[in-house]
């Protein structure tokens, strides 16, 4: 059996259709016809590959796309490059700003911001303390 969203590499293909598969530390034998709904994947995002570890990791990082550039940050580059075993290659189409001290994406740090300000948490507790 094996579990939705698992990766694995396929070994071997032979010209039948014939499969081995290595996934999860185990080597299974697989008829392709027998098993339509596999997808085949060449690439995933570094929060799909969350817990794995890779080979080779290719990172992309568009620094000029206003759509996506509010989403380019430290976490991004950390957890993209810390799936790679051996190999890392970083792709952008910006090198100097990515690699500027003051204005790369990558160094940009978004906090979530608090749901209640300091002053109406204070406010809150004070509340609390008194119903208590």
């Amino acid at each position: 059996m094996i579990a939705n969203r698992a990766v694995g590499i396929i070994r071997e293909l032979d010209d039948a259709g014939r499969a081995v598969l290595e996934i999860e530390g185990r080597r299974i034998v697989w008829d392709v016809a027998d098993m339509p709904h596999v997808e085949y994947g060449y690439a995933m995002t570094s929060y799909s590959a969350k817990s794995l570890t890779v080979p080779r990791v290719a990172v992309h990082i568009d620094t000029e796309d206003s759509m996506i550039r509010s989403l380019v940050e430290k976490p991004l580059l950390y957890v993209g490059a810390s799936r790679a075993a051996e190999d890392v290659a970083i792709f952008t189409d910006n090198r100097e700003l990515l690699l500027d001290p003051q204005r790369s994406p990558i160094l940009r740090q978004h906090d979530k911001p608090m749901a209640l300000s300091p002053k109406e948490i204070e406010q809150e507790s004070e509340i609390y303390a008194r119903i208590a």
